[in-house]
C-alpha cells in the first residue's frame, strides 16, 4: 500500500472512531459504568468495542506495526493498550483459545455476547514488559481481534499496582457492536492496496 494509501485508512478509520463514539453517545448505548470519565473505542470494521479511560492518548500505529496486525496502540501513565488482528487463515479465536487455555501462567475466563465468546486472561507471572491482561474474540467479520494490555510509563505491575482494576474493567466492557448500516468501505477494500 502507497503512503497515500496508509493516510486515507488512518484517516477514514479516525472519521469513523469519531462517529462511533458519537453513535453511542446519541443512541445511550453506553454503559453506566462509563460515564464516570471513561469513553468507548475500538474497531468499527470488525465491531469490536470496548471502554477506555478519558484520559487514553493514541501513540500512532507505524507501518512496522500495522504489517503485525495493530490498529490501535495507546493508553496513559498507567496503562498501555494494544488492538490487534489476525487473519483466520493465520489464527482464529478457538486455536487462541486452545493456546491461552494450556498456558500455565494464564488465569481465563469465557463470557458469551450473544452469541460470540469473549476470552479474557490475566497473566499470572507478570514483568515489567510482559502482557498483564488480554481480551480475545471473534469479530464481526470473522476475524481474531485481540486486546493486550501492559504496563503503563510507570511500569507498575504488582499486585496492587492500578492497571489491574483498568484492565478488568476494559474486558467487563468489551463487546460486539453491528455498524454495518453505516455503509462505511472496509480499510481492506482500498483502490490502493
Amino acid at each position: 500500500m502507497t503512503h497515500t494509501g496508509w493516510f486515507r485508512m488512518i484517516i477514514t478509520l479516525a472519521a469513523a472512531m469519531t462517529l462511533f463514539a458519537c453513535a453511542l453517545a446519541e443512541n445511550g448505548s453506553e454503559p453506566k459504568a462509563e460515564n464516570d470519565g471513561w469513553q468507548y473505542a475500538g474497531y468499527i470494521y470488525g465491531g469490536i468495542t470496548f471502554a477506555i479511560p478519558g484520559d487514553y492518548m493514541d501513540f500512532g500505529v507505524s507501518e512496522a506495526d500495522a504489517a503485525r496486525g495493530c490498529i490501535m496502540i495507546g493508553g496513559n501513565e498507567l496503562f498501555t493498550l494494544q488492538l490487534r488482528c489476525f487473519d483466520p487463515a493465520a489464527i482464529d479465536y478457538a486455536y487462541f483459545k486452545a493456546i491461552i487455555q494450556q498456558e500455565p501462567s494464564s488465569d481465563w475466563s469465557v463470557r458469551m455476547d450473544g452469541d460470540l465468546e469473549i476470552l479474557t486472561y490475566r497473566n499470572t507471572a507478570p514483568g515489567p514488559s510482559s502482557e498483564l491482561y488480554g481480551i480475545a474474540m471473534t469479530g464481526l467479520d470473522g476475524k481474531l481481534y485481540k486486546i493486550s494490555i501492559f504496563t503503563g510509563a510507570d511500569e507498575a505491575f504488582g499486585k496492587d499496582a492500578p492497571v489491574w482494576e483498568i484492565a478488568e474493567r476494559i474486558a467487563e466492557s468489551a463487546r460486539h457492536q453491528d455498524f454495518s448500516e453505516w455503509g462505511l468501505e472496509s480499510p481492506n477494500t482500498s483502490e490502493e492496496q
